[in-house]
């Protein structure tokens, strides 16, 4: 399995980062954002379709930032993130303060 190591600046810089490993492994990058990717991956198979996104969440009124993710079995260009089908997803950002980061910088 691939792995890397490194800094990010903060959350979204971490996004970019994320997507541009996946993409150099082998996944391929469906749609991209400055907060959300959407990528598909072949699975062990080589033959499976998995789709997973990633929406970069913010609540700069309390200091909250995170990444909300989601799996689907398929994907449809013209559906929002959120809205692809058969999607499952995390169950939305938590209201416990279990951000990435306290501030948008680090």
């Amino acid at each position: 399995m691939a792995y890397t190591n490194g800094t990010a600046a903060n959350y979204k810089d971490l996004l970019a980062i994320l997507t541009t490993f996946a993409a150099a492994n082998g996944w391929t990058v469906l749609t991209q954002s400055a907060t959300e990717v959407y990528l598909r991956g072949s699975g062990p198979s080589g033959l499976d379709k998995i789709y997973v996104g990633v929406k970069a969440y913010e609540d700069s009124t309390v200091g909250y930032y995170n990444w909300e993710l989601f799996g689907s079995v398929l994907w449809k260009s013209t559906f929002p993130l959120t809205r692809s089908p058969s999607t499952t997803r995390t169950p939305g950002p938590p209201s416990a303060p279990f951000g990435i980061s306290k501030s948008p910088t680090g």
